[in-house]
């Protein structure tokens, strides 16, 4: 029952201080929600006066039990946030790219206690967040001479410097390219070798750009998920997020190769020499795989016997932890895929390379590697090494310009084109949910359709 305190000001008006029990804080400290409650006749009899502070403390103690009244929305949001972080289960890429987009989140409305967190806040915010400069892009950095006759003259290997800087081989060998790379994996290029910077690389100035339409709505749903998540535990009546339109951007299209160039490419892949790209961009052809999944791939997770690929994790590249083995999205992503005949065949020779390989580093090899695409000491590789193998080929067969996820678009869209069913393809693509299946590729799904018709059309209307 609430504690009822009776009060006097200087006027000689009545007024009660109704404090009412909650629960406990982590460190035992008692949660207390109080109201001031003062009559509105003042000519009330003490009496009467007590009894009817009595119903409404009685009402403050109900409201409070079924969520009606707040219990500590006094917290600001930045510390709330920080909690949220902490507590919620996430990857650790998820929970950085989180911790990125709360800098500027906490920056703008951080400050402010939940309780008085207004929907005008946010979209403030939101329209500040399309202001051109509120995205400084990172300086870009390009080798000088002097860096590779520093890796020369101290002989060291790309895998052995990229293992030394904690960054991708792939990014030693664009450095050396003397390609544009990042400030960061410059400088830490730079520490590796002990050199000056200055010495090694020279730079472009950073440029101000603005921030995509997705990142925005990103920024977006991690305020909603702050917020929803304030909501359940009782801190807030109701969720800001949800009384603004959500800022929107425009999903881009799934882009498949034509067929044309899809068949530019298998033409191509047979003729590669490096048994590396023939490999991993078969692979992506027959098996609609993820970028990640490729990385991820194990030497048991294929069954020769039976034709059979095992798809159970994916790798990702983390500048504290390197590149590693994380689980699959989504329990769907788990999945098996029939592989052709010449695919297995094709794996067997990529076998007798890589143990070739491993001979080859004797004990530089990592012994507890068995990934099927390496480094030069058998580390995972890289998973951006597979978008530079590509830039590659598509530059040395002048192709026009595709990513690696567009061949898990042609392989979804070529069997949705043949008839296969969607939910046959959702198990091979390893989709969550078939209504993602079906809108990312509704183009495709219309043209089978028409196909269905056309073929229905020359049954009904067959002469003898």
């Amino acid at each position: 029952m609430p504690t009822i305190t009776q009060r006097t000001n200087k006027k000689g008006e009545v007024s009660f201080l109704i404090r009412a029990y909650v629960g406990e804080k982590g460190n035992g400290q008692q949660i207390i929600k109080s109201k001031t409650w003062k009559p509105a006749n003042q000519n009330m009899s003490p009496a009467k006066m007590q009894k009817e502070a009595e119903k409404e403390a009685a009402l403050f103690e109900d409201k409070i039990k079924h969520g009606l009244i707040p219990l500590d929305g006094s917290i600001k949001f930045a510390d709330f946030a920080a909690n949220w972080l902490d507590i919620e289960e996430r990857e650790p890429s998820s929970r950085k790219r989180a911790m990125e987009v709360l800098e500027r989140v906490n920056d703008a409305i951080g400050h402010i206690p939940l309780d008085k967190l207004r929907a005008a806040h946010l979209e403030t915010f939101y329209k500040n967040l399309r202001e051109p400069g509120v995205r400084k892009a990172q300086q870009k950095a390009q080798a000088l001479p002097a860096l590779l006759a520093t890796i020369q003259k101290k002989r060291l290997s790309r895998a052995v410097l990229a293992t030394a800087a904690n960054v991708s081989p792939s990014t030693i060998t664009a450095a050396c390219r003397n390609e544009k790379i990042t400030f960061s994996s410059a400088e830490k290029i730079s520490n590796a070798l002990g050199a000056d910077i200055n010495k090694l690389f020279t730079f472009t100035a950073p440029a101000k750009t603005t921030l995509s339409d997705r990142t925005i709505y990103y920024h977006h749903q991690v305020i909603h998920a702050i917020l929803e998540k304030a909501v359940r535990q009782g801190l807030i009546l109701y969720s800001p997020a949800n009384q603004v339109t959500a800022p929107r951007y425009k999903k881009k299209e799934a882009v498949a190769l034509t067929d044309e160039t899809a068949r530019q490419v298998l033409t191509y892949l047979e003729q590669e020499q490096d048994i590396r790209i023939k490999t991993a961009f078969t692979l992506l052809n027959y098996t609609g795989m993820r970028r990640g999944e490729l990385c991820g791939l194990t030497w048991d997770n294929i069954d020769t016997e039976k034709n059979l690929l095992h798809i159970v994790k994916q790798s990702q590249y983390l500048p504290e932890t390197g590149t590693t083995a994380k689980k699959l999205k989504t329990d769907t992503s788990k999945r098996i895929i029939p592989l052709p005949p010449h695919v297995i065949a094709l794996l067997g020779e990529y076998r007798k390379w890589w143990l070739e390989q491993r001979l080859m580093q004797g004990d530089r090899w990592q012994q507890d590697s068995n990934y099927l695409f390496i480094q030069e000491d058998g580390k995972p590789l890289h998973p951006d090494t597979i978008g530079y193998w590509l830039k590659k080929f598509r530059e040395r067969h002048n192709l026009p310009h595709f990513t690696p996820h567009s061949f898990r678009h042609t392989f979804c869209s070529l069997i949705l084109v043949s008839g296969i069913d969607y939910k046959t393809v959702q198990s091979l693509s390893g989709h969550a949910q078939a209504s993602t299946l079906l809108n990312t590729y509704a183009h495709t799904m219309q043209t089978a359709q028409i196909n269905a018709i056309n073929q229905l059309d020359n049954v009904l209307r067959k002469t003898n």
